[in-house]
């Protein structure tokens, strides 16, 4: 598949990703009275939308560092044309993989993960604020909830 194509199929899942943002914060204030500032609906949207992204196309790298700044800008490139790049490798037999994420920057703190099975197929995601000054605090919040998903799903 060509680059072109995949970048529309990108802007159409950051899309997606926004309208569920929103919508998950619409429900938040109708039915919890909770309220999301704009800068935390960015956020979160772009979080989603980069793990759905990873989740769908595991042949496709983003550079991640302009994907927070600027989507537009984001350069892809094609795992099958790099032949250094790291790639996702399935669990064993029967066992379950989570790729966690935790994100800090300034006074904001993200985690988001996706559970795959041994055939990549994404069986869980998830992604969301967390409370921490630190990477490493928010990645120990994105641990503490795939436990609490995995658990959940018995």
């Amino acid at each position: 598949m060509r680059m072109a194509f995949f970048r529309k199929r990108l802007w159409l899942i950051a899309i997606t990703a926004a309208c569920w943002t929103i919508w998950i914060a619409r429900n938040g204030l109708i039915f919890d009275k909770k309220r999301v500032s704009m800068e935390n609906l960015v956020f979160l949207s772009k979080v989603r939308a980069l793990f759905w992204i990873r989740s769908i196309h595991d042949e496709i790298l983003l550079q991640e560092d302009l994907w927070w700044i600027s989507p537009l800008r984001c350069r892809m490139e094609s795992v099958k044309s790099n032949s250094a790049v790291f790639c996702w490798r399935s669990p064993p037999a029967g066992w379950l993989k989570f790729n966690i994420c935790g994100i800090e920057l300034e006074d904001k703190a993200g985690c988001g993960g996706v559970l795959r099975d041994m055939e990549g197929v994404a069986r869980a995601i998830f992604s969301g604020v967390v409370i921490a000054n630190i990477a490493e605090e928010a990645e120990i919040g994105a641990v503490k909830i795939a436990l609490d998903v995995f658990i959940a799903m018995n």
